[in-house]
């Protein structure tokens, strides 16, 4: 069985829509993928799997994150992925900064982070989407 840290036979991404309205919720999924052969196990942080996704502003500043203030649990565990399987996190995004103002129209990007038990959290590719006035 393969470890996550020790392979790079796992694809993990984020989808979000392209474009949406000002003030509509917006779903963000992220997803990691076995991609290979052999079973693999996810050290993942928290009691409840920790995740964050990251919105960035068109400059590049992050204006939201979904772990903004929270404390994640010093708890590891370990979910085995077979050959094929796919393990998918999903959140709901309100349109707010991590002040609690609601963001104006424009280009924002997104990135999913799943903390393990490496030094380094994995991470996705950014994606892109608009939001447009309501």
């Amino acid at each position: 069985m393969d470890s996550l840290s020790s392979t790079p036979n796992f694809r993990l991404s984020l989808t979000a829509p392209d474009r949406v309205r000002l003030g509509s919720i917006v779903q963000f999924v992220i997803r990691i993928e076995n991609v290979g052969e052999a079973a693999l196990e996810l050290y993942l942080r928290g009691r409840t799997i920790a995740y964050d996704i990251l919105i960035r502003d068109e400059p590049g500043a992050v204006v939201w994150n979904r772990l903004h203030g929270e404390i994640i649990p010093g708890i590891i565990q370990v979910k085995v992925l077979d050959s094929g399987e796919t393990l998918e996190l999903s959140h709901e995004w309100h349109q707010r900064t991590n002040r609690g103002v609601t963001v104006v129209p424009g280009l924002y990007s997104a990135q999913g982070i799943v903390p393990t038990d490496g030094p380094e959290p994995l991470a996705s590719a950014r994606t892109q989407f608009l939001i447009v006035p309501a």
